[in-house]
């Protein structure tokens, strides 16, 4: 067995990075690989328990910094641990060359940089912080890992142009999320929707790089045509504040479902008619390939990743174009009526994730 060290900000399971990793950790063969994980954010550790049950190790460090003191503290930690691990795999964009002294130091030979966006961050602070620490080197990278060809320019354009970097398809449980009436109906009923009323859904956190406020607009816009209708949003984040008072100034908090954060998501998307995601930048979106898996017509930003479609039940705006008029495109879209059936027209091998955590395992091992 060989043990893989994942470096992620935090445990919480609206983390779109934990989703991805947490995916392939319940899928990949744990008799021959294992996952630990080393965070440093204080949020809910959601995960932690199921974690613990597949086999993990948790471990908690101080929030990552370029100071002499964060840099001791990282080495030890790394010294403690030596010898367990010949595989750092690291997911914040800056991790690589934050952690990457320390583990090379004491005997990690593979330092993989996973870039899982197209954007350093929507905070231009951040961004820059980001960019500058990422492309400083490569220091200390040895292996280059990407969501998606677009999300791969962020490791560097010497990295993208090499065909050094490993696609790591964000790949499901396909046929988790097929469409069920029953939960439908159920769902509905648990939330006061009546069954000829068209809804509107969205998956996502609550931060300012998935356009809720925006979101608002095109809902409200709709809604001027479509009074029958309502916007259902799951998630949780900083920004949820802010989104019910934009609905509250826009006068369709009647109308919105914030049902926050939820372990059944397959069974909410089954009560939706329409998926609307318009983030201002996205890698490779693991709720659009959910939704789009439970046969929703999905309106997406032009921003996210081309990659990110998989079936035809897809159209595309921009995020320069008003409310009004995604709103009016929203309104002559027809609700799909064979999501059942629909189910099997999905080919996307990528999408299968019992076959792409093979090839994840094949990854590693080849490093080793």
């Amino acid at each position: 067995m060989i043990r893989i060290l994942h470096i992620v900000p935090d445990l919480c399971a609206a983390s779109g990075i934990m989703s991805v990793v947490m995916n392939y950790y319940r899928f990949i063969d744990r008799s021959r690989i294992q996952f630990d994980f080393l965070y440093f954010e204080q949020k809910a550790a959601d995960y932690e328990p199921e974690i613990r049950t597949l086999g993990g190790r948790i471990y908690r460090i101080e929030k990552p910094g370029l100071s002499m003191r964060f840099l001791n503290i990282a080495d030890r930690f790394f010294a403690e641990h030596e010898g367990e691990y010949r595989i750092l795999h690291c997911h914040p964009i800056f991790a690589s060359e934050v952690f990457g002294g320390a583990a090379r130091r004491h005997g990690i030979r593979h330092v993989i940089q996973h870039s899982h966006s197209t954007k350093y961050s929507i905070n231009r602070k951040a961004a820059i912080r980001n960019k500058c620490i990422s492309l400083a080197g490569p220091l200390f990278i040895t292996d280059y890992m990407a969501c998606s060809p677009r999300a791969s320019v962020l490791l560097g354009r010497r990295a993208a142009r090499s065909g050094r970097v490993f696609i790591l398809n964000n790949a499901i449980d396909c046929k988790k999320y097929r469409f069920d009436m029953d939960a439908r109906v159920r769902i509905r009923k648990q939330h006061g929707i009546a069954e000829h009323t068209t809804v509107i859904g969205h998956t996502g956190r609550f931060a300012p790089e998935k356009n809720h406020l925006f979101l608002l607009d095109i809902f409200a816009a709709y809604q001027d045509k479509v009074p029958d209708s309502c916007l259902l949003l799951l998630g949780d984040g900083e920004q949820m504040s802010q989104v019910k008072d934009k609905a509250r100034q826009l006068g369709v908090e009647d109308s919105v479902i914030f049902a926050g954060r939820r372990d059944n998501v397959p069974d909410y998307l089954s009560a939706m008619d329409f998926f609307v995601f318009p983030s201002v930048y996205e890698g490779l979106s693991l709720a659009l390939v959910e939704a789009q898996c439970s046969g929703l017509y999905c309106f997406v930003s032009d921003t996210v990743a081309p990659e990110t479609r998989v079936s035809g039940r897809y159209d595309t705006f921009s995020l320069n174009e008003s409310p009004t008029a995604i709103a009016e495109r929203l309104q002559r879209a027809e609700p799909a009526c064979d999501r059942y059936a629909f189910y099997d027209t999905l080919a996307c091998d990528w999408l299968d994730i019992e076959k792409e955590a093979r090839k994840l395992e094949q990854y590693y091992f080849a490093l080793t």
